[in-house]
């Protein structure tokens, strides 16, 4: 499954990637297992940033939380949705 992902995120643009040998992300993902034999990729997250308390937004109109964990649970649910 891991080597699912990683195949499924080197296939993603270039833009916004971590720099090769010079810097690295943290990756996530959640993978679909079908009629017992079949694996998908459904969401794929990167990141290891929160801000601070004291940047939160009472609005809600940011983001607070964005590691790897997160932004896969995130698109797991927009898949379900």
């Amino acid at each position: 499954m891991a080597s699912l992902c990683y195949n499924h995120f080197s296939k993603l643009p270039k833009k916004g990637k971590p720099q090769l040998r010079k810097e690295w992300t943290i990756l996530a993902g959640v993978v679909l297992l079908t009629n017992g034999e079949s694996l998908h990729v459904v969401a794929l997250g990167t990141g290891s940033k929160c801000i601070g308390q004291g940047k939160l937004s009472a609005a809600g109109d940011m983001l607070n939380d964005s590691h790897a964990e997160v932004m896969a649970r995130r698109g797991f649910l927009r898949y379900l949705y």
